[in-house]
């Protein structure tokens, strides 16, 4: 299984009344997910977390996503390969 952490800084977080750390789960069992590449749901009731709102997330709040799996994660949010906010781990 992956390891998707958005992580959000802590004033910004803070001020939208959000965890500085949310995980995120890649799954391929849901019906915005095409051709195998999966999309990435926040929490146990599954909202979707699509590239526009990491975008906004990126953008407007200075969030990044850590994960062992940059190319899945970038390929479910649709972001380029170039594309900042996504940083991989071990």
């Amino acid at each position: 299984m992956a390891r998707i952490i958005l992580h959000i800084p802590e004033k910004a977080a803070e001020k939208a009344g959000m965890p500085v750390k949310v995980i995120l789960e890649w799954t391929t069992e849901h019906a915005a997910s095409s051709y195998n590449l999966g999309v990435l749901l926040i929490g146990k009731k599954g909202v979707l977390f699509d590239g526009f709102l990491f975008r906004y997330f990126r953008d407007k709040m200075g969030a990044y996503i850590e994960t062992d799996r940059p190319n899945k994660v970038r390929a479910a949010l649709g972001l380029a390969p170039h594309e900042a906010g996504i940083v991989a781990s071990e």
